[in-house]
């Protein structure tokens, strides 16, 4: 197989026992993440009544997360990496089982925002292990083809975590919840068990720790330092359009009630997934040759926002920005599977885990700013005009990164 180039026919089966034993541990371990960070959000806001308290916990995880990732990429390099997961994945286990055992209402707020604190450890260190592994079973068009899978588990997991929440929450309490979430993360521990990994070479060593994945990313492999710093750009505008934009227009320019936002969150999720399913669908025709174009095309689908005012009512500008979104959303899920392939295919293997937890770590700082920008845009400018300047702004930096693409990964 050619391995200088993602378009290249894959090789063997792509539902493998390892790879599918670690998607059955990505299934539980999401569920049970996102049915217990439902839980609490409702049990912290319906305590306390403040948005404050609530968004302080989540930037406490963020900021642990964007710390920590690289912790996580060094440990992936140098240690055996199934051990890692089941290791992480079983303190999640035990921090989830420890608050069922001893939860209580008085002091509920205190221990349950110190469990959402504790969870985002191991949750930071393991996500740059689990994509590590990925390129350990999978390489050429099966690597692509992997990551769109772990890409419509995660999309799959965030559509259906908040209903099942719900239901927990609303038929048997946080409680519930949290319990769980114990099995969740045990099964997830359990599945990993019987993962078998091959030898990564060179892991003992690591490549001199974080230094080693920096001097990689600048001298030895630019082009993966510039996907890198492309990704964080483009994250750092898209998560604010979709954080803070899409409800802002949707609930308090539009006015539209809160049952048609969590609809149209819903479609846009569901845009997340067919975006990873038509990157599975093209891995063995396309490659990252022409990876600028989709982030052009991203930008491109925001360019008309500014004429949505024009259209009869709020119902059809409502239908025409959900639309918009879902377009972005989609190519937003496609570029992102094949720019983590991208960067897969081109590192060295004992450097991996390092790579992807810069990329993680990135990714993560890149949000909270973004947030923060485009909460002010959007409360001093146009929103429409906001939705179009951004969407210009993509396209010109797809065009400015197209050089990056023009030769093979390898």
């Amino acid at each position: 197989m050619n391995q200088k180039n993602l378009r290249c026919a894959a090789e063997g089966p792509l539902f493998t026992r390892n790879f599918t034993l670690l998607l059955l541990g990505q299934v539980c371990s999401l569920a049970g993440n996102g049915m217990l960070r439902f839980a609490l959000s409702m049990y912290v806001l319906e305590q306390t009544g403040s948005a404050g308290i609530y968004g302080g916990i989540l930037a406490v995880g963020t900021a642990l997360a964007v710390v920590l990732s690289p912790v996580g990429g060094v440990l992936a390099d140098r240690l055996d990496r199934r051990k890692l997961m089941v290791a992480l994945d079983g303190l999640s286990g035990l921090c989830a089982l420890t608050a069922a055992l001893f939860f209580s209402h008085r002091g509920g707020v205190w221990m349950l925002g110190v469990l959402s604190v504790a969870l985002a450890v191991p949750a930071a260190l393991e996500t740059p292990v689990t994509q590590a592994s990925i390129p350990q079973m999978h390489r050429g068009g099966n690597l692509i083809r992997a990551n769109a899978a772990a890409a419509q588990v995660q999309a799959l997991a965030g559509l259906a975590a908040p209903v099942l929440g719900g239901l927990f929450y609303g038929a048997f309490g946080v409680r519930a919840a949290l319990w769980t979430a114990a099995v969740c993360f045990s099964f997830t521990a359990g599945f990993e068990c019987f993962l078998q990994l091959p030898a990564v070479p060179g892991a003992s060593h690591g490549g001199h720790g974080l230094a080693g994945a920096l001097r990689f990313l600048r001298f030895e492999q630019p082009r993966a330092g510039g996907l890198l710093g492309l990704g964080a750009l483009a994250n750092f505008l898209v998560v604010g359009l979709a954080a803070v934009g899409f409800p802002y227009l949707v609930r308090t320019v539009l006015g539209m009630s809160a049952q048609v936002y969590g609809a149209a969150e819903g479609l846009v999720g569901a845009s997340a997934l067919a975006g990873s399913v038509a990157a599975s669908a093209l891995a063995g025709r396309a490659g990252t040759g022409r990876l600028h174009l989709v982030l052009v095309a991203m930008g491109a689908v925001f360019v008309p926002a500014c004429a949505l005012p024009l259209l009869p009512g709020a119902g059809a500008r409502c239908a025409a920005l959900v639309v918009l979104f879902c377009l972005g959303q989609a190519l937003a899920s496609l570029f992102s599977v094949f720019a983590i392939s991208a960067l897969g295919a081109c590192t060295p293997p004992a450097m991996t885990g390092r790579v992807m937890a810069f990329t993680a770590a990135a990714v993560q700082a890149a949000q909270p700013a973004g947030q923060l920008l485009y909460g002010v845009l959007f409360d001093t400018l146009p929103g429409f005009w906001v939705l179009s300047v951004t969407g210009a702004a993509l396209a010109v930096l797809g065009a400015l990164f197209a050089p990056l693409f023009r030769r093979p990964w390898n």
